[in-house]
């Protein structure tokens, strides 16, 4: 149901293709792609039960491995496992979505295991994962995994998704399930893609205390800040605290013997408990909508130089993208 080919243009460059359901897809252009059109039936495992995750995973390069579809599953695995040792790939409650990127292969390849009583894939007790997506892309091609991660989320949005699939009779089944969806792979990449939807929070009506703790014992740089109907309304800087103990004067003193004993920062200790966010937190926000292009959210932070975006649907903050996160989402996840 389809294999991947490589032609020559005229310019004398190589360009990847796919023969899939559509037929000759240039790997260029993926857009509008089924997630169906990267694997087959053949690709898929049905409940693999009493299995553990490294176990799960070899099944599933094995299958690959098989039909030529990639060079080296031992290099593979060891690619997919370095992956999974940075951070948990269990996206939500009961799905998993490994992934690797080769440097030997031309095309994005998919392969699915399921599980009704579950995989040990490291989730919380009492969440086993019950749906297993490999997806390894071609290193050439770093957009490729958030599109598909956004084509396989919006597939599996609904909660009761995951069991249904996890509980389906055999692998062509499963195929189905994956090409009746309405879910495509996406133009590009968006801030949904690679935003944290796990995140701190201020309201505007704590104290400076709880502000302290979360940079402190988070290591966190910014926190967004949210009135009492949840709406974003500032940011709260690591950079500020500094700013409360050492006020403009101190910065331009010759002679700090002075306050050598860290005087200043008694002051901020004697007032975190009474003062409230809302009177230091800083209103300039940068946000950016759920739906910008990942590279417009690049752009942004290269040129208002931050270190995080705030991303929002409406007046509501949904995620947050920070500098690090973004680099590990597009260069390594």
């Amino acid at each position: 149901m389809g294999a991947p080919a490589i032609q020559k243009t005229h310019c004398g460059n190589w360009r990847a293709f796919f023969v899939g359901p559509e037929g000759v897809v240039d790997m260029s252009n993926v857009a509008g792609l089924r997630l169906s059109s990267f694997f087959s039936d053949k690709h898929v495992i049905c409940h693999m039960e009493g299995a553990d995750r490294d176990t799960c995973l070899r099944r599933l390069v094995d299958l690959l491995a098989a039909e030529g579809r990639i060079k080296n599953a031992t290099e593979t695995m060891k690619a997919v496992l370095v992956r999974e040792q940075i951070l948990s790939t269990v996206l939500t409650a009961g799905l998993a979505i490994p992934h690797a990127r080769l440097d030997d292969i031309d095309n994005l390849l998919l392969a699915v295991a399921t599980s009704e009583k579950g995989v040990d894939f490291g989730a919380p007790p009492g969440n086993p994962t019950r749906v297993v997506v490999l997806i390894l892309t071609p290193v050439r091609e770093p957009g490729l995994y958030l599109q598909a991660l956004a084509s396989i989320a919006t597939l599996f949005a609904k909660e009761d998704v995951v069991e249904r699939v996890a509980r389906l009779a055999n692998p062509h089944d499963v195929w189905q399930f994956f090409d009746k969806g309405a879910s495509t792979l996406p133009k590009y990449a968006t801030a949904r893609d690679i935003m944290a939807t796990d995140f701190h929070y201020l309201r505007t009506i704590d104290y400076l205390e709880r502000a302290i703790d979360l940079f402190c014992y988070h290591h966190l740089y910014d926190i967004p800040v949210v009135d009492g109907d949840g709406d974003l309304v500032g940011v709260m800087h690591e950079e500020k605290l500094l700013g409360l103990a050492l006020p403009d004067y101190i910065l331009w003193l010759q002679d700090l013997s002075p306050i050598l004993q860290l005087e200043p920062f008694v002051e901020i200790l004697k007032n975190e408990k009474t003062l409230r966010v809302a009177e230091v937190m800083s209103g300039e926000v940068v946000t950016v909508p759920e739906d910008a292009p990942a590279i417009q959210v690049a752009r942004i932070i290269m040129r208002r130089e931050v270190r995080a975006v705030m991303v929002t649907r409406g007046k509501k903050v949904v995620g947050v993208i920070t500098l690090s996160d973004f680099l590990a989402r597009v260069l390594r996840k």
